[in-house]
């Protein structure tokens, strides 16, 4: 979900304390190691480990949801043009329709705005039996048409009915526990597509074409707004792009499957724009093999361990040797 909108991602980050191969620990800011922060900045773990954040901090406050839906194939273009001609928007996010009959057909823009009364706000409050429910029939999604169309009718027909105002704190307060499904032998998979608004369209046809046909249970799509990023050297958004968070329940069976979705969906979205794509889970990357995985960890800690300056070290020396390093076999 996305606030204070629109911003760059690494708009919030005031500064950070990274440690280098070296065992080194600096201090990271605009002002300070400018050209490590510039690439510490959405660098994929590449020149450190981050160690903490000082980050910028927005007001709690008492926000009225409103619920739109919108075609899938138009989601992206109304989320920025929304955003575009509407300031008050404080947050802001939207869902697809993953059921297999009507697969990324609907969409739905959820939008929150400031009421006029803000005061005496309340502490946050976790969401009890409604966290509880909604993980039940999340999970419930897997292998299971009927629960992927439930779950879309409570959220475009049963939310805007039941979900009232609420205060930023608590929309940020959902447990994480929702997601989980309690069984050790699965993991699950995150990907995450970045994706310009007026070409939203054409990646949806290209999840359609890919997606079903590879017997994948994608169980969600939350899709969010990211402003374009001029500071980062590995920036997600050099330009506005529109965020696709996608969950895979993982399992053996589909392994084959998801990888050979990851591909397609990934080389038809890399063919305007090669940072379309960010795999949010290096276990959802394509199957390699453990020697080229090896090696190419060994040449990463070579580059990093060089004397120069991390501005020196371009996309195209650290992207490819990157994509190799995190691939699992």
């Amino acid at each position: 979900m996305a606030g204070r909108l629109p911003i760059p991602a690494a708009a919030p980050v005031r500064s950070l304390k990274m440690m280098f191969p070296d065992g080194v620990i600096r201090t990271c800011s605009r002002s300070e190691n400018a050209d490590v922060f510039r690439h510490a900045m959405g660098g994929y773990g590449l020149f450190g480990v981050i160690l903490e954040l000082e980050l910028d901090m927005v007001p709690n406050m008492r926000l009225e949801p409103r619920f739109e839906p919108v075609a899938g194939r138009q989601l992206g273009q109304r989320f920025a043009e929304t955003l575009a001609a509407d300031r008050s928007v404080e947050m802001a996010y939207g869902r697809l329709d993953v059921s297999i009959d009507n697969f990324f057909n609907d969409g739905l823009l959820i939008t929150f705005r400031p009421t006029e009364d803000q005061s005496d706000l309340p502490a946050a409050e976790g969401s009890g039996i409604v966290s509880a429910i909604s993980a039940k029939i999340f999970r419930m999604q897997t292998e299971s048409e009927r629960s992927k169309q439930f779950r879309w009718w409570t959220e475009e027909t049963l939310g805007p009915s039941f979900t009232g105002v609420t205060t930023r704190n608590n929309l940020m307060n959902e447990p994480v526990i929702t997601l989980d499904d309690g069984d050790p032998s699965r993991t699950d998979i995150l990907h995450e597509y970045f994706v310009p608004p007026d070409r939203f369209a054409d990646f949806v046809e290209a999840c359609r074409a890919v997606i079903p046909a590879s017997y994948q249970q994608l169980l969600n799509v939350t899709v969010r707004y990211v402003a374009a990023d001029t500071e980062s050297v590995l920036a997600y958004a050099p330009e506005p792009r529109i965020a696709s968070v996608m969950v895979l329940a993982g399992n053996e069976p589909t392994r084959r499957g998801r990888h050979a979705a990851h591909d397609a969906s990934a080389d038809r979205a890399r063919a305007g724009d090669r940072r379309l794509l960010l795999p949010a889970v290096p276990a959802a990357c394509v199957a390699r093999s453990a020697d080229a995985k090896l090696s190419a960890r060994r040449r990463l800690r070579r580059l990093q361990a060089q004397p120069r300056s991390p501005a020196d070290l371009s996309q195209s020396d650290v992207g490819p040797l990157f994509q190799q390093a995190v691939r699992t076999p």
